[in-house]
């Protein structure tokens, strides 16, 4: 007894009596384990592919006749299109001419200046990118007689006319068709700067170069890489011809006072 409260009085804790079992001791408690767990995530088969390529065209082609915003322009459609219009410019996309497409313009020749919202294309814009030219002259053709012109020279929202479009797919029979039968302008340019023949490939024809003006632009910069060396030469020239008049006076002269002094 003296010796638990000395032990009290010096504050220490009192152990258990000689021969008795003290209270069992608590473990500290384990922190839980705070790794990530990963799922595995399961393969998708080649077969989701083509369907994930289906919603993605079934969504752009109903963007067309749904308002949105325009990735290009930012501009918001206001109305969502008409059925007909819709029509037109879905079959219009294929770049396909077609009976369904010549009876929608026979309905209403307007359609073939209508334009895509996203990317301001035309049906003109269209045909001049797959190369058809039966299809070019049709649009033009039909919606004149339905007492509509068309604007051959139409930008799109990049500032691409379909000859611009023509010439950057090497469609060399639309340039030459849009060039020679419609009369489109071949010196316009687009919102980065660019005339149709700056976006002609290596190895077009003599006769397409020459329809957009190419020919004659390759010569200017000839003409101006090539002046400075004619301009020298032309200077050189011309100081040694007046060195041979000058040559040529003094051995007259002396000629002369050779023949005086005899």
């Amino acid at each position: 007894g003296s010796a638990a409260r000395l032990g009290e009085e010096d504050g220490e804790t009192p152990g258990p009596p000689p021969g008795m079992a003290g209270p069992p001791r608590r473990e500290a408690p384990q922190k839980p384990c705070m790794l990530p767990v990963r799922c595995p995530q399961p393969a998708r088969g080649a077969e989701e592919l083509p369907r994930q390529q289906e919603q993605l065209e079934d969504r752009a082609r109903r963007q067309v006749d749904e308002p949105g915003v325009s990735e290009e322009t930012g501009c918001t459609a206001a109305v969502p299109l008409e059925s007909l219009e819709h029509e037109w410019l879905v079959k219009a996309t294929a770049g396909q001419w077609s009976q369904q497409l010549h009876g929608l313009l026979l309905t209403d020749a307007n359609l073939a200046g209508k334009r895509d919202f996203m990317t301001g294309f035309t049906a003109l814009h269209w045909a001049a990118k797959s190369g058809n030219c039966d299809m070019v002259g049709k649009i033009i053709e039909v919606a004149k007689k339905g007492g509509t012109e068309i604007d051959v020279n139409a930008k799109s929202y990049g500032g691409y006319t379909p000859l611009h479009i023509a010439a950057i797919h090497g469609r060399e029979d639309v340039i030459t068709t849009l060039v020679k039968t419609y009369n489109v302008k071949v010196n316009l340019r687009d919102y980065s700067g660019k005339k149709p023949h700056h976006y002609l490939k290596e190895g077009s024809s003599y006769a397409v170069r020459h329809l957009l003006g190419l020919v004659y632009a390759e010569v200017d910069v000839l003409r101006s890489t090539y002046r400075g060396v004619f301009t020298t030469v032309s200077r050189v020239l011309l100081i040694l011809y007046q060195l041979h008049l000058c040559l040529s006076r003094t051995w007259s002269t002396g000629v002369n006072r050779k023949a005086l002094g005899d």
